[in-house]
């Protein structure tokens, strides 16, 4: 018969490793699966860091909210400069902030119009040295509105 403290220590074991995991995650992170679906709008302000792109110097900035893996109920916003030469998007950030407040961190440049690669570049919270890429996949509802109507999915992987 085998003692009761011997299955005890076995069982105390098990579970401690059980536990490793989920420390390490918050250490170092691993790539997780992360989506997320979004609608709001877009519209365009003054932006002095824009003038080098576009004249006057426009911005173009996006509100949205919606559901994100990892961070339920999401808003997100994101600000960048059209290039109107290029038809690029240029100083691109994103925040997408979780509804206790942790936040998710995002830049990107020389972007057009469809697919754009975001990458994770830190947040508050559970997400504080986050790293990774969600591509954007944009659509615009309806361009004779002000602002314009936006739907976008973003799908990629984070790690923190």
């Amino acid at each position: 018969m085998v003692k009761r403290s011997t299955i005890l220590m076995v069982v105390l074991a098990l579970c401690l490793l059980a536990l490793v995991p989920a420390a390490s995650a918050k250490v170092g992170g691993t790539d997780r699966p992360a989506k997320a679906d979004l609608a709001g709008y877009v519209y365009w302000e003054p932006y002095a860091a824009c003038a080098a792109h576009n004249e006057p110097g426009w911005a173009t900035r996006t509100i949205a909210t919606g559901t994100m893996s990892h961070l339920g109920e999401v808003q997100a916003s994101w600000t960048h400069c059209w290039d109107e030469a290029t038809d690029r998007y240029f100083e691109g950030s994103l925040m997408l902030t979780a509804a206790n407040g942790d936040m998710l961190w995002g830049w990107y440049a020389d972007v057009t119009d469809g697919d754009w690669p975001i990458h994770i570049t830190g947040g508050t919270g559970r997400f504080e040295g986050a790293t990774g890429t969600i591509n954007l996949m944009w659509y615009g509802l309806n361009w004779d509105t002000d602002p314009i109507g936006w739907w976008a999915h973003l799908e990629g992987a984070i790690s923190y």
